[in-house]
Order: C-alpha cells, then structure tokens, then sequence
C-alpha cells in the first residue's frame, strides 16, 4: 500500500507502526481536580447513571479517572461533590417500549395557497 493511501481495515486489524504505535498513554496534570470531579459526574449522570451506581465506580480501579477522584479527594469529599452534583443534575431515566397499535394507513391532505406576488408592476 502506498504512503499517501488511507488504510480503511479497523485499527485492531493494521499493524502496530513505530510513529504511531496504537498505544494509549494518559497522564494526570495540574488543575481542579473538584471542577473534573463534577464534569466527570455530570456527563455520566445526564447518560442515565444514577448517584449510587456512578458512586460504586469511584471505588473501581478499572474506573481510572473516578478511582483517582476517590484516592485524592477522599471518600467525604468525593460522596459529598456527587450528592451535590446529583441534586443539581438529576438523573435522566427513560424506557422505550412497543405496543402493538393501529396499523391502519393515515390520509393526509395538504394543500396550500399561492403566494401573492409584493412587486408592483409599473405602468
């Protein structure tokens, strides 16, 4: 395959290359970590996961940014920021489900009226 020709195979399919190795490195840099705390709970919350649930991964090392929350806030800090966070967010929860319905065809009518013109004509 030429240089310039994109390699449309998914990711786990190509080869590793040494300028672009597929390797996921992170790193923890300075900030507020009480302003990510609560960004972080509130994209998980507005996904549908509740307080308690999105408290449970804080104490999951697999969870790596919510762990880290735990490690460095604390566990007060941490469960006072979600429960604050929850009751300002809420929680949003919604169920889909099908009944059997009236499949009978729909008539529609649509019409409309021409346009007047608003151009004078001169004479």
């Amino acid at each position: 395959m030429d240089r310039n020709e994109m390699d449309m195979r998914p990711p786990w399919e190509r080869p590793a290359e040494p300028e672009h190795p597929l390797v996921v490195e992170g790193g923890v840099i300075d900030g507020d970590t009480r302003l990510m705390a609560v960004c972080l709970f509130e994209e998980m919350l507005r996904h549908g996961m509740s307080v308690a649930e999105l408290r449970r991964l804080t104490h999951d090392p697999h969870y790596q940014a919510l762990h880290a929350i735990r490690a460095t806030l604390g566990p007060e800090e941490t469960d006072r920021l979600l429960a604050q966070t929850g009751a300002r967010v809420g929680v949003l929860r919604w169920s889909h489900r099908e009944a059997a319905g009236d499949d009978r065809p729909a008539a529609l009518t649509v019409s409309a009226r021409p346009r007047r013109s608003n151009t004078r004509s001169e004479g």
